[in-house]
């Protein structure tokens, strides 16, 4: 079920298996309560479509762009995101579980509320995103990056951030003592928020 221009701009209630989507441009489509399974989305380029509670399996999302899209309370269950790249892209309430992510970049949007537990994004970046109270619990980002991020109320403990670049993000909820960060990149104020948070009182030099 390829969408082309002639087809209608909207699927409700569906489900779309077995479907090869890759390298085409999917713009302003509208899909809701749709089942995703085993689709082909590798190198697709996505633009302005909306997501509603849907549900993704065992789709290919490899070199895939997206700009501008909505997935609202959409499940991500063992999907490949393989230099995947996020250009403003609202993922509020959206959950990925044994999925595989290498080397994803999203710029901008909003993270919000998703959840993230024990994803292993090693060398995933996250630059100006969103992120309030997502849950990273368990999570690697090691050798990534977090810059700019807002992580009001996001759970971190367990995740492993060793390496990574914090540079402008909100940690002030997070504890240091459940945290890998070794090599992690942070600014002065967020090292003396660290610092407090483990108990030491900073002093001007």
């Amino acid at each position: 079920m390829t969408p082309p221009d002639d087809q209608p701009r909207s699927l409700v209630d569906a489900e779309v298996r077995d479907e090869d989507w890759d390298d085409q441009d999917i713009v302003g489509m509208h899909f809701e309560r749709v089942d995703f399974v085993d689709v082909d989305l590798t190198g697709s380029r996505l633009k302005d479509c909306t997501f509603n509670d849907c549900t993704f399996r065992l789709v290919r999302f490899g070199t895939a762009a997206l700009n501008s899209c909505a997935f609202t309370g959409c499940r991500f269950t063992r999907n490949t995101f393989f230099e995947t790249t996020f250009d403003a892209c609202k993922m509020v309430g959206a959950t990925f579980e044994k999925c595989t992510f290498t080397t994803l970049v999203a710029t901008g949007g909003d993270w919000s509320f998703t959840d993230l537990a024990k994803a292993e994004m090693k060398g995933s970046r996250f630059i100006g995103v969103r992120m309030r109270e997502v849950d990273l619990s368990g999570a690697t980002v090691k050798d990534g990056a977090l810059t700019g991020v807002d992580l009001t109320g996001a759970i971190l403990d367990g995740a492993d951030l060793s390496g990574c670049d914090l540079t402008g993000s909100d940690l002030a909820t997070m504890d240091p003592t459940t945290v890998r960060l070794r090599g992690a990149r942070v600014g002065w104020m967020q090292a003396s928020q660290i610092a407090s948070a483990l108990g030491l009182e900073v002093v001007p030099d």
